[in-house]
């Protein structure tokens, strides 16, 4: 067209705001943290072939390029993992076996007849936890490192506790996977071990873990000025429970249940088993809970009291029974 023929205009003026955006810091902020906890950040192609995969966002639309250098570089990428997935491979195929990686950009696709962007961060793990430990030369990455990493990014950024509820989409292993939310059902994004059948098109035998978040969901629930807690001024009381639930109920719900009670400041879940001893369609469970007054020293009586207002809650809510 020409830029002669775009004119121009004198009448434009105003302030630039002085500093970083928000998203500026919450991306510099993010980088920082992740690598911190081990990731190394990596950059991958936004071109991608037409009909790529993206298992994270299955039913986006591609914006397709009007004049594509080649067939491998024609669509705009609809999602990052491919192009992480593309990263471990070539690291695994080349003996570097254990991969912490991740990477934050733009997704594109085509929605209501106009091209949307927005800005990812995803992440991939695998091979060894440590490095040739010879206490544990086995341990390998699983579950539990990825939620780590997942739980203390959320704290570095200023974000409430991170809950997980079920997944169910092509990007992850349905027994492995969750959505990540805050609050009552406010998704961030996913986590968990990747799908088989990604992990078979790879070529890979070693389980690879992933997340990946939205930066708009995360710069929303950000909270830029932290509260003060002071430390508690009254002692606590840990008590172990150990119940039996069905099988199907999921453990992570009963436990914000009981996160949420009133006094109750701590529960962890400390193991579970099944066996002989435990009827069939059922589980065990032994769960920690840490329980202290605000105001006051819980006396005994007040003490026994809430434990047996919990175990009736858990009766009530779950069908729960105490182990005997």
């Amino acid at each position: 067209y020409g830029y002669d023929e775009l004119g121009s205009d004198a009448t434009l003026s105003g302030a630039a705001p002085e500093g970083p955006t928000p998203r500026q810091r919450l991306r510099e902020n993010l980088r920082d943290a992740l690598v911190r906890l081990g990731l190394y950040e990596v950059m991958t192609n936004s071109l991608v072939a037409q009909d790529a995969s993206h298992p994270f966002l299955p039913d986006a639309h591609p914006v397709a390029l009007a004049n594509p250098r080649s067939e491998e570089q024609s669509e705009l990428r609809r999602d990052l993992l491919p192009g992480i997935l593309t990263v471990v491979k070539h690291n695994m195929h080349r003996q570097m076996e254990d991969v912490r990686i991740f990477e934050i950009g733009m997704v594109h696709r085509v929605e209501s007849g106009r091209a949307m962007e927005e800005e990812w961060v995803v992440g991939a793990l695998t091979g060894a936890r440590y490095a040739e430990v010879w206490s544990e030369p086995e341990a390998r990455v699983d579950w539990f490192d990825l939620l780590g990493i997942l739980s203390a990014l959320a704290k570095a950024l200023g974000i409430d506790a991170l809950r997980t509820l079920p997944y169910d989409g092509p990007a992850l292993e349905t027994a492995a996977g969750c959505r990540l939310v805050v609050g009552e059902e406010d998704e961030l994004g996913y986590a968990g071990r990747l799908a088989p059948e990604l992990q078979q098109e790879l070529n890979l035998e070693e389980p690879i873990w992933v997340f990946a978040m939205r930066l708009g969901d995360l710069q929303h629930h950000q909270k830029v000025v932290g509260r003060y807690r002071g430390l508690p001024r009254h002692p606590a009381s840990d008590r172990d429970i150990s119940i039996v639930i069905p099988e199907e109920v999921p453990v992570g719900q009963l436990l914000e249940l009981l996160r949420s009670q009133k006094r109750v400041e701590r529960v962890r879940l400390k193991g579970e088993y099944k066996g002989e001893q435990i009827t069939a369609g059922k589980q065990g469970i032994l769960l920690g809970i840490r329980c202290r007054g605000t105001d006051n020293t819980l006396s005994d009586n007040e003490i026994e009291e809430l434990y047996n207002k919990i175990v009736e809650l858990l009766k009530d809510e779950f069908g729960a029974q105490l182990r005997s």
